[in-house]
């Protein structure tokens, strides 16, 4: 568990109660708790601008990164050796990083388009609580498994900024990342992920890729503005 400080928790009060987030999340309490993840996400709010849309980089040397066996949202256990053989995407997410949420739901339509036995997708939410992960996973109707790190075990990871991915190989390494939101389904995020994971398209797949994601980004569009009318209480 990380120790903050009492200057440290101040400033911290003070910058969240600025940013206009929940009265909880400014508490003692809470900062103490989640402090690791409420800087990582303050961070990479400062700098997201910067570092959002630079795609994929790809690691000169593959990685090794600890295992984990940590609790889901569906009540389920997950263990990274779960997943060993394939592909794996690690999307690290806090419910109060708003570049994160803006990035859920192209990582969603990915899922839908080369989830699978292509590509395995994990979200690993920083800190408390599977409560409220849930309810977010909910809301954006995430179909692949949300994991809780409540006591920010995996930071050996090399988590910067939220959000944060990391893409392993079947051997369990990192063999790229992104720091900062993405737009997952965009047509040269795929083709990077596709060439990472050593995919070749079959005929008229990429079409049908398409053509998926196209309808996909439709229903994203409708939800954005439905949350945009429910947010100014229209």
């Amino acid at each position: 568990m990380l120790y903050l400080e009492s200057t440290t928790l101040n400033s911290l009060r003070t910058l969240i109660e600025s940013l206009g987030w929940p009265a909880a999340v400014a508490s003692t309490r809470f900062i103490r708790r989640g402090g690791a993840s409420v800087l990582l996400c303050l961070c990479i709010g400062w700098c997201g601008a910067a570092l959002g849309g630079e795609g994929l980089k790809t690691l000169d040397e593959p990685r090794i990164v600890p295992g984990f066996e940590l609790p889901g949202i569906d009540g389920r256990t997950y263990r990274l050796s779960d997943y060993q053989g394939s592909h794996v995407l690690v999307n690290f997410w806090a419910v109060w990083c708003t570049p994160c949420r803006r990035e859920m739901p192209s990582l969603e339509r990915l899922h839908r388009v080369l989830g699978g036995k292509r590509l395995q997708m994990i979200s690993v939410h920083v800190g408390p609580s599977v409560e409220k992960a849930g309810e977010v996973a909910g809301e954006f109707g995430l179909s692949f498994p949300v994991i809780v790190d409540e006591e920010m075990t995996l930071t050996s990871w090399g988590v910067r900024g939220l959000p944060t991915s990391f893409l392993l190989d079947p051997d369990g390494r990192v063999i790229a990342q992104a720091i900062g939101d993405r737009e997952w389904d965009s047509v040269d995020m795929v083709q990077a992920i596709r060439q990472l994971l050593v995919l070749l398209p079959e005929a008229g797949h990429l079409a049908m890729e398409s053509a998926m994601i196209d309808a996909l980004v439709g229903e994203t569009n409708r939800f954005r503005v439905s949350e945009a009318r429910r947010c100014s209480g229209s």
